[in-house]
């Protein structure tokens, strides 16, 4: 594999990483968040970390794995 292609998977993944510690995080705080607003906005940048992590993934997956048709 390129050098190139190494130091991207790489990237990815380590993304993947900072967005799951993202959702860990979040979740943790939003137990003790009484403000139903702030506990909203909250919940969606943890959705969001979430899909953000499932796109990296998908990533991946189609650099490293052949695709089936």
């Amino acid at each position: 594999m390129e050098e190139k292609n190494k130091n991207l998977l790489g990237f990815m993944k380590s993304q993947i990483i900072v967005e799951q510690q993202i959702v860990d995080s979040l979740e943790k705080a939003l137990v003790n968040i009484k403000n139903p607003a702030v506990k909203g906005v909250l919940k969606g940048v943890s959705l969001d970390s979430v899909k953000h992590a499932e796109l990296h993934t998908s990533a991946v997956t189609l650099l490293t794995e052949a695709s089936t048709a």
